[in-house]
């Protein structure tokens, strides 16, 4: 008799619900890799500005309009790093609640893997065991069949 897992259809979903929890896990280090990218990008920007602020800062007639601009700029990439970083720090909180949920997924797919290849085992025993009582029991019989009648002629003659 072929080995039917009870639990198959649980095994199937929590499998499937693992690999949905990996997936999300994979589309959280995506975003944080695209802020970190951002977030280069921006202090990159603000050393390019720095350095032009320092060119500027020591010529002979330093243009205050464009000084101020680069000054205001300058703030602004400082305030969008401070929100890129809480976007980063929010989506490292949200990473680790899909990893938790990716681990807790896993465990559940291992124990429901065990649990089958326990019963698999199980299974296998049992049907051995009948397999081995059926070649028993088949023997016997064979036994028995190949033995002839036997009487003890010393003991007394049926016609007498």
């Amino acid at each position: 008799m072929k080995f039917q897992f009870r639990f198959e259809i649980l095994l199937r979903l929590r499998t499937d619900q693992r690999d949905q929890a990996g997936a999300a896990v994979g589309q959280a280090d995506q975003a944080i890799a695209k802020i970190e990218t951002q977030i280069r990008e921006v202090d990159q920007c603000r050393r390019e500005l720095q350095g032009s602020i320092a060119e500027m800062s020591g010529s002979r007639q330093p243009m205050i309009d464009h000084l101020l601009n680069s000054g205001r700029y300058d703030l602004q990439l400082q305030a969008e790093k401070r929100a890129l970083n809480e976007a980063l720090e929010k989506l490292e909180q949200e990473r680790e609640r899909r990893m938790l949920r990716l681990t807790q997924a896993e465990q559940e797919v291992k124990r429901l893997e065990r649990l089958r290849d326990k019963d698999g085992r199980s299974h296998r025993e049992r049907e051995l065991k009948n397999e081995q009582a059926e070649i028993d029991e088949a023997a016997s019989r064979n036994r028995h069949r190949r033995q002839p009648f036997a009487f003890d002629l010393h003991e007394q003659e049926p016609w007498s």
